[in-house]
């Protein structure tokens, strides 16, 4: 279905790679229900779901360049950031942050695109080709992502983070008129799939 929406503007997808679910760190508090995040500023990446899905939770969705974040972390501009565990790790959250609560409020995939036009110039054979080893890479780059975070959260907490896992119902609730407002711009059963 979302995949019959990009050919229609001249692409094709191949695959998927995933980045794994977002999570939220911060240097005030564990976040255990969505009333945790009232008036804490917390740092998302550019782009209208980011900042709805905050707002509806109550936080100060502050729209900032992951390059400035560790700095702003420090500085206190901004409470907390929200991002999968490697960035957590990479970026040395752990250093500026306290608690990080696993939210799993945005999962980020990304298509791996091809032009129609070139694509379909191919012969069959390779076309079948490379849709097969797009959907088997797909699978095992999403295995990996879940091995690897296994791991991460691991580092996560012997490098002192506080980590807590939250009931997502009350935040999916919180966040239920981002949803509605994605319904009124986007297919409604391409939306319905992504909240299975």
């Amino acid at each position: 279905m979302l995949g019959d929406q990009v050919e229609e503007k001249g692409a094709i997808i191949i695959g998927w790679w995933g980045n794994g679910m977002r999570h939220v760190t911060n240097s005030v508090r564990p976040i255990n229900k969505p009333e945790d995040l009232e008036g804490l500023k917390i740092r998302v990446p550019e782009g209208k779901v980011f900042v709805d899905t905050f707002e509806a939770l109550g936080a100060g969705a502050t729209v900032m360049s992951f390059g400035e974040l560790y700095s702003a972390l420090q500085l206190g501009v901004v409470d907390g950031q929200e991002n999968p565990p490697a960035h957590i790790i990479t970026q040395n959250f752990n250093e500026v942050q306290d608690y990080v609560s696993r939210t799993g409020h945005i999962h980020m995939g990304s298509p791996l695109i091809m032009n129609a036009n070139l694509f379909y110039s191919m012969p069959e054979k390779t076309q079948k080709t490379l849709l097969a080893v797009g959907e088997e890479y797909s699978r095992k780059h999403i295995n990996l992502i879940a091995s690897l975070e296994e791991e991460q959260w691991k580092e996560i907490e012997e490098r002192g983070m506080q980590i807590n896992d939250v009931e997502k119902a009350p935040f999916r609730k919180a966040v239920q008129p981002v949803y509605d407002d994605a319904e009124k711009k986007f297919n409604k059963d391409i939306l319905e799939q992504l909240t299975q």
